[in-house]
């Protein structure tokens, strides 16, 4: 008798439909078949980005911006709210914001992402403005609450208020510690 089986092994691993998630695979990646990274592909006319509650993890945080930059996305606004980004996430989405492209986002939200002092941070330094720079951060509205938010947190926050005068409506709800 013959066994069938209806799992290839030389298949991509599956992504949730947001197309960012971190996968199944072992290292947490989407490969091809030649186990290189898959590369999410967005149009350069992507303008609002709304991905809430697709568990898309650190991993699929760093593989969204990346694509994001990659792709030249001039977003105006990325919605993250309830993605399990961690600090890690927050750190991705701090390296996003500190491009040229991510200076041109007006409204964030990665509230609900239990992003530490370190990704909060992280976020707070790259909204911060120095004088030196060519194109402060565009973003005037950025909602951050529900994380974990501690001390260090609240210094950078503190921080980047002084420093930024764009931002006009800012979301810290839930977050005792701060």
């Amino acid at each position: 008798g013959h066994s069938h089986s209806n799992t290839r092994k030389d298949t991509p691993t599956e992504t949730t439909h947001s197309g960012v998630a971190e996968g199944g695979g072992e290292g947490g990646v989407d490969t091809t078949d030649g186990g290189e990274p898959a590369v999410l592909s967005l149009p350069p006319s992507l303008r609002v980005l709304y991905l809430r509650r697709n568990k898309i993890g650190p991993l699929g945080a760093s593989n969204l911006t990346r694509a994001l930059t990659r792709s030249g996305c001039g977003l105006s606004e990325l919605w993250l709210r309830l993605n399990s980004l961690g600090d890690g996430g927050g750190q991705a989405v701090a390296s996003y914001l500190a491009t040229s492209l991510g200076r041109r986002l007006t409204k964030l939200d990665i509230s609900c992402n239990q992003i530490g002092d370190t990704g909060i941070t992280a976020v707070c330094k790259a909204l911060s403005c120095d004088a030196a720079e060519l194109r402060p951060p565009s973003l005037h509205t950025l909602f951050m609450g529900s994380n974990k938010a501690g001390e260090r947190s609240s210094q950078a926050v503190a921080a980047m208020l002084k420093s930024n005068t764009n931002l006009r409506v800012l979301f810290l709800d839930n977050m005792p510690r701060l």
